[in-house]
């Protein structure tokens, strides 16, 4: 069986959840297929999550910057794919949008096209919809098929967007659920409470106010805050941490390509994020047995067990999520039972198996394999 090549245009090939779970899948799904990933940015960190580096190559690409589109980067995305001959098409959020302008206007127009959606930058979000942007969506992929995590994107492409029921399809988001998950926990070891979170440190994930929060806990408050990763938004969030009256407790170590070690020294997993859709980062702290603090975005509140509900709160409710952390700081056993059922929810709803099995039929189907 010959295998096919499929290329995939991101808009940055960083670290982020989208980029994990593409990783997941070029490492467990066949050998049917070879995954060529163009970059549109020079971060193409999330190679390096990549055990199987036969199945894919990684370059880059400069575009230059336009609004929408600019005829200079459509002839290079052109000339891209004439070069690359693949047998199928991925495009992923609104990043890589002359992308799906230049395989309708070029060559490429009768292979398979798959776009990909799952979330925004800090300008837009499902109730902060760009005009232009929505009026090109519906213009630009009327007749594509479109993936996306949430039933919060799934709703917007229908509703906001108006593209055809047919072309949507929600696939959630599966992690490995023996990577992530944590042996005995002592949800009351005795020791400083840490609470942590894991992720790209962009605008939209508003790590300044984890800060902010943790900074006004009691000054008596034994605990800690680890914050896992790297972005463009590092340098001012270890400003801000240097500031706070806990900066000896504050720690920001950089990225990781092994979060699940992370997780089994948190206690408690916060996520204070102004958009979301399906956060792989919080499927990892539910497998892990974590109770989580979260802003109430895209489907989180829908992810999380019933216990931790309450547990989600409004983003402008400052007040409100400081006193959830402050309830989870102060009782181990509440921590334990909202952890437990965390665990026992996402090993029901997000296993990373059905999610595969899902990709590698939908990959099959549009490059011509079956």
């Amino acid at each position: 069986m010959t295998q096919k090549t499929i290329l995939h245009v991101f808009p940055t090939f960083g670290l982020g959840g989208q980029q994990r779970r593409f990783a997941e899948l070029v490492d467990q799904l066949t050998s049917d297929f070879h995954h060529r990933v163009i970059s549109l940015s020079p971060d193409v960190e999330a190679q390096n999550l990549i055990q199987k580096k036969q199945k894919i190559s990684v370059s880059t690409l400069d575009l230059d910057k336009s609004a929408l589109t600019n005829f200079s980067n459509i002839k290079k995305l052109k000339r891209l794919f004439s070069d690359c001959d693949p047998d199928l098409l991925c495009t992923y959020n609104w990043g890589a949008i002359e992308a799906v302008i230049a395989k309708q206007a070029g060559s490429l127009r009768k292979i398979g096209h798959l776009h990909f959606e799952d979330g925004f930058g800090p300008d837009e979000g499902p109730t902060r919809q760009n005009k232009k942007r929505v009026l090109a969506r519906r213009a630009v992929l009327r007749n594509t098929k479109i993936i996306v995590p949430s039933r919060t994107l799934e709703i917007l492409a229908l509703e906001t967007w108006k593209l055809q029921r047919k072309n949507i399809l929600r696939i959630p988001n599966g992690i490995d659920v023996e990577r992530f998950t944590v042996g005995e926990r002592d949800y009351n070891h005795g020791g400083p409470v840490t609470i942590g979170t894991v992720g790209a440190f962009r605008p939209e994930k508003n790590l300044k106010l984890l800060i902010d929060l943790f900074s006004r806990q009691r000054a008596d408050s034994a605990a800690k805050l680890l914050l896992v990763g790297d972005g463009p938004q590092m340098s001012m969030l270890k400003e801000a941490s240097e500031r706070s009256e806990k900066a000896a407790t504050i720690s920001l170590p950089g990225a990781t390509n092994t979060p699940e070690k992370n997780y089994k020294n948190f206690d408690i997993f916060a996520l204070t994020s102004t958009t979301e859709q399906m956060p792989i980062g919080l499927i990892e702290a539910m497998i892990a047995g974590l109770p989580i603090i979260a802003t109430d975005v895209g489907d989180v509140r829908d992810m999380v067990a019933s216990e931790n509900v309450p547990f989600i709160g409004a983003i402008e409710d400052e007040d409100g999520l400081r006193g959830n952390l402050e309830k989870l700081l102060d009782n181990p056993d509440l921590r334990a039972s909202i952890g437990f059922a965390n665990r026992k929810k996402a090993l029901h709803d997000f296993d990373r198996v059905a999610m595969i099995e899902t990709y590698e039929n939908l990959f099959r189907e549009h490059s011509g394999l079956v």
